[in-house]
């Protein structure tokens, strides 16, 4: 014979399970002033430790935690940095040159108090047809460091200046031009080339007249 579970109060007959939690019935348990939930204030028990109940804090934290469980299992096939092919599996870069180009960038957002997303640079070259978007040359990648046109990110609005490392502020960019653009704005530096080149014709233009006075 199965044995027969009682509330400790009422002495009505309870599951198995409810008694093994509280051994009251969901009468006793209710006026018994157990905790509430703080959004819908529905009768939680008095040993949870989330204030929520079970299906108020599945909405609440449920999604985040799924899409960080996805971002976390996620496979990749190449490297984020250099595009190389990736030999394990969960993973974003290749190497630790790469992780640390990665890192250090990120310690540069963390200074700037900028948000820094794992941003493949790849993509970003991609989607740009891989030219300058400031001169509109052909970039070209995996050349060396002293080459004018090596690929290389931009940050549109600079991450001192509130810029975050995302795709939307990023484009691809030749090492020269990234070189003279610096910490400002895209706007200030097409106003010093600007000026730039108008200061060099002007200093052309009074010599061309001599010559031509001479004549």
């Amino acid at each position: 014979m199965q044995p027969n579970y009682r509330c400790k109060k009422c002495k009505d007959e309870i599951s198995r399970k409810t008694w093994k939690t509280s051994r009251l019935c969901r009468a006793c348990w209710v006026a018994n002033k157990p905790k509430r939930c703080i959004d819908c204030s529905i009768a939680i028990h008095k040993t949870t430790t989330q204030r929520r109940c079970r299906a108020c804090y599945q909405k609440r934290y449920g999604r985040l935690r799924n899409e960080r469980l996805e971002r976390k299992t996620k496979s990749y096939t190449n490297c984020f940095e250099c595009n190389k092919r990736l030999k394990r599996k969960y993973i974003k870069y290749c190497s630790r040159r790469c992780l640390y180009r990665y890192k250090k960038l990120r310690r540069r957002a963390a200074k700037a108090n900028a948000v820094c997303f794992p941003v493949c640079r790849w993509t970003i070259y991609e989607r740009d047809n891989f030219k300058c978007y400031i001169c509109k040359i052909k970039v070209v990648t995996g050349g060396r460091n002293n080459n004018w046109k090596q690929a290389t990110l931009d940050h549109v609005v600079p991450l001192h200046r509130g810029g975050h490392h995302a795709e939307y502020n990023l484009r691809c960019c030749c090492r020269r031009c990234n070189s003279k653009k610096n910490k400002r704005l895209l706007s200030e530096h097409l106003l010093i080339v600007g000026l730039e080149k108008e200061a060099q014709t002007s200093s052309r233009e009074p010599v061309g007249n001599e010559i031509r006075s001479c004549l």
